[in-house]
């Protein structure tokens, strides 16, 4: 089928005048171009064109707003794209585009239009709640609510909310991504192809230069665009590589004054104490370092590692976050009048504490001056190194006893394994693996009752990122330990590993994995399924 049609049969194709075409081409909503002298109109954008006439006269919207719509399905497109760009090989590479409607973008918009693109859970409302959340209010590209009400855009959002579907007013609701769906947008307009609609090209411009303002503080938009390409957290090999013994169980000794220490496998857990120390002292702080070595001290990383690769921050390891919106990407319930619990609050004070002052100590593998040598390292996860509390209720107590008793209102953190994300120097590192985002909150399994199967799937899916093989050889030893089994009972242990194993094929985790060995040291493998 031909490609491209003439004046004439564009006219007849979109069922419009000679003047309404014009009035379209005008307005960007069909492409044009000059061959031979005469005007020849791509199929692909009047095929757009023809279903927003269609929604234009339903809905009673103008040119500009049907704009406006096309162009959110195509920051849609992108975003579900960007992962896997959308590149042929066999395909010249284009000139500079007035418009998305001149890439092969416009295919998949085509398509993405003819399919559920209006579901109240989808991608068109999450970019249009995130552009409401982000871009109105002081300093924004509108100012307030009654500058977006006299925009081209708000008819869609009314739209919306007559079918039921809020898009006003979501911004704590959205809280959590809403930067990040913005970006995609900006990325959508500033780095693949211009919009069409007017306002959107001045909003893109607008915040393309205020990051262009930001860029000073050594965050490129290159930068920020590979990040949102990758998508995923980029994570610290080295912290990553030692994740599950950190995060594991342990037995303290004293091995001198005033230090205590817990070994791993590969690594070394230290914690220093005042040489006078009372053992009950001593004791409380072990019981008080628990909530860190455990899946719910992983998680609590893995969301502050998902807040530094976000913006503002776009992968620095110093970031502020506030308490309750990190109890909040934990899935831990506020109570019925809004407040976190108590003992939510304590649990993550601990685990940060304990993250704070826990030394990790181990060795890496390296080469100097073509010589093997070994390398140590002595670090802790991550610094508190700021607090904000209510000044309410807390006049009188020193900052020393604030800092021990209670969780603070917001708190500014150094991740110290950082340096594989972003190098000392300022640029991006490659020495980092990416992993998938924690659920959302809603769906989050409590920490407290992790499966021995889900242990051992995230454990697989780690080395598979470290080591892009599907084919895993791991001791029994190593998995009894990273399956969280402890039954010195050495056939029933075997029995727990087995049925977790066995879950993880039943769930299309795992294809296939070898015989379990009964001594510690041996080892078996595991074929993942296809990722």
């Amino acid at each position: 089928m031909n490609d491209s049609l003439s004046f004439a049969q564009a006219c007849e194709f979109l069922s419009v005048s000679t003047s309404e075409l014009n009035d379209l081409r005008e307005n960007g909503l069909v492409i044009c171009h000059m061959r031979g002298g005469k005007q020849i109109y791509l199929r692909t954008p009047l095929a757009i064109a023809r279903y927003l006439l269609d929604l234009g006269r339903e809905r009673d919207w103008i040119y500009e707003t049907l704009a406006c719509y096309a162009d959110l399905a195509f920051a849609a497109e992108v975003g579900r794209a960007v992962l896997l760009p959308m590149n042929d090989e066999n395909r010249p590479s284009s000139p500079a585009s007035a418009s998305w409607l001149e890439t092969h973008y416009a295919e998949a918009v085509l398509h993405d239009l003819d399919a559920s693109i209006e579901a109240p859970e989808g991608t068109l409302v999450a970019l249009l709640r995130a552009v409401v959340a982000v871009a109105v209010g002081p300093g924004q590209f509108w100012e307030d609510k009654t500058a977006l009400e006299s925009s081209a855009l708000y008819p869609v959002l009314q739209h919306f909310e007559a079918q039921n579907v809020p898009i006003l007013g979501q911004a704590e609701t959205i809280a959590r991504d809403a930067s990040l769906i913005f970006s995609t947008i900006l990325l959508a307009f500033a780095t693949v192809a211009p919009p069409i609609a007017p306002q959107f090209r001045e909003m893109a411009l607008h915040t393309y230069s205020k990051l262009r303002a930001n860029a000073e503080e050594g965050i490129s938009v290159e930068e920020r665009a590979l990040i949102l390409r990758e998508s995923q957290i980029a994570v610290d090999k080295l912290y990553a590589s030692k994740a599950t013994e950190i995060h594991s169980p342990a037995e303290f000794e004293n091995i001198s004054v005033g230090v205590m220490r817990a070994e791993k496998r590969t690594i070394a857990l230290e914690l220093k104490n005042p040489p006078e120390t009372p053992q009950e002292v001593i004791d409380n702080i072990i019981d008080l370092v628990g909530p860190y070595l455990g899946v719910f001290g992983s998680r609590v990383l893995r969301v502050l590692y998902e807040v530094s690769n976000d913006g503002p921050y776009w992968r620095t390891p110093v970031i502020t976050v506030s308490s309750n919106e990190l109890l909040d990407r934990l899935g831990l319930e506020r109570d019925k009048r809004g407040y976190h619990r108590s003992d939510s609050r304590e649990r993550l004070r601990d685990a940060l504490a304990a993250a704070h002052n826990l030394e990790i100590v181990g060795e890496v593998d390296s080469w100097e001056d073509g010589k093997r040598v070994r390398k140590g390292f002595r670090r802790t996860v991550l610094s508190l190194i700021g607090a904000t509390f209510e000044a309410d209720g807390t006049q009188g107590m020193s900052m020393a006893d604030l800092f021990h008793r209670g969780l603070p209102k917001s708190m500014q953190i150094r991740l110290n394994f950082f340096d594989g994300v972003r190098r000392p120097d300022g640029k991006l590192g490659d020495k980092y693996v990416l992993l998938p985002r924690l659920a959302a909150p809603e769906i989050l399994p409590s920490a407290r009752h992790v499966t021995t199967e889900e242990r051992l799937k995230a454990y697989f899916l780690l080395r598979y990122r470290q080591t892009e093989d599907r084919v895993l050889t791991i001791t029994r030893k190593l998995a009894l330990e990273n399956a969280g089994i402890t039954n010195s009972n050495a056939s029933q242990a075997t029995r727990t590993l087995v049925h977790a194993l066995d879950k993880l094929v039943r769930d299309g985790i795992l294809e296939i994995y070898t015989t379990v060995p009964r001594k510690p040291n041996e080892s078996f493998s595991v074929t993942l399924a296809s990722l």
